[in-house]
């Protein structure tokens, strides 16, 4: 009997093993640096928009487009795991037909900029440089931040300490990367996507956007949900929305775990997304002039 439940117990453990290292698999295809060429600024087709370059902490280099503002306001532009700044590219350009300054950014470890760490304190450092670098530009009078899904969990903890960015946008805002990974993987495989999460930069006790909400304070905040979202779904979204004192919800019940100018018309995203910078700013209202 004994070495009946001895064998029992092995071969649990080793299918436990097993699920594991499918899910450090899975979780690090999605998290893994990407160092990738990304077009120059002048093929993007988008007006007045530059190269740039900034350096964080450390020294490593943070690769971007940046367009400066005509109303003296800019938008930071943060994307999501496994992509680069050109995910961004739809939304920025609807918003650069309005008049708004664009910046948009590699994260660490992805696209053309350096660094080797996918989560973590790289990217809200990064993400604290670039909204610096943003504000010291001739022409700013005010940042607001827009990013998806982990790009979105950067700008909100980045703006938990960072009053410079005035308001946010979040697509697809993950409330806790930890309550997601143990939702997404469950308790019998959660382990091995923790441990390619701590690969990626990770570290238990990093700061979650519920947890930076206090310092948020009274921010301006839009969170967009998409009803056929299955990675972050929007009860997270609605969490967060709670945790805010200052907040307003988009849902989108067709949208999926993608950025939101990309499935909806371009007038429609110019006003709602346009308009809620233009008031967060105290900027006048605009004539609707992007594409349909």
């Amino acid at each position: 009997m004994g070495v009946r439940l001895l064998l029992v117990l092995v071969v649990a453990g080793l299918a436990w093993l097993l699920l594991c290292l499918r899910a450090y698999r899975v979780e690090w295809q999605s998290i893994a640096p990407r160092r990738v060429a990304v077009a120059s600024a002048a093929s993007t087709g988008v007006d007045g928009l530059v190269d740039v370059e900034v350096t964080r902490p450390g020294g490593d280099k943070i690769r971007g487009w940046y367009r400066p503002p005509q109303v003296g306001a800019v938008i930071v532009f943060a994307h999501g795991s496994a992509g680069d700044r050109s995910q961004m590219l739809p939304a920025a350009r609807i918003l650069a037909e309005q008049g708004f300054g664009v910046l948009l950014y590699d994260a660490p470890g992805c696209g053309a900029s350096e660094g080797d760490e996918t989560l973590g304190r790289e990217q809200v450092e990064a993400a604290r440089a670039v909204v610096s670098w943003v504000r010291g530009q001739t022409g700013v009078r005010h940042v607001g931040g827009l990013g998806f899904s982990i790009g979105a969990h950067v700008l909100a903890v980045t703006a938990g300490d960072e009053p410079a960015l005035e308001a946010l946008v979040l697509e697809a805002p993950p409330d806790d990367i930890v309550e997601l990974t143990w939702r997404e993987y469950r308790w019998y495989q959660a382990p091995g996507a923790f441990a390619a999460m701590w690969r990626a930069g990770w570290k238990p006790g990093d700061p979650s956007p519920l947890g930076s909400a206090p310092g948020m304070g009274s921010r301006p905040t839009l969170l967009c949900a998409g009803g056929a979202d299955t990675v972050v779904q929007a009860s997270s979204v609605r969490r967060l929305a709670a945790s805010l004192s200052r907040s307003e919800i988009w849902f989108v019940a067709e949208l999926g775990h993608r950025p939101l100018a990309e499935a909806v018309a371009g007038r429609e995203y110019a006003e709602r997304v346009g308009g809620f910078y233009r008031q967060a700013f105290g900027l006048p209202p605009r004539p609707q002039s992007g594409s349909d």
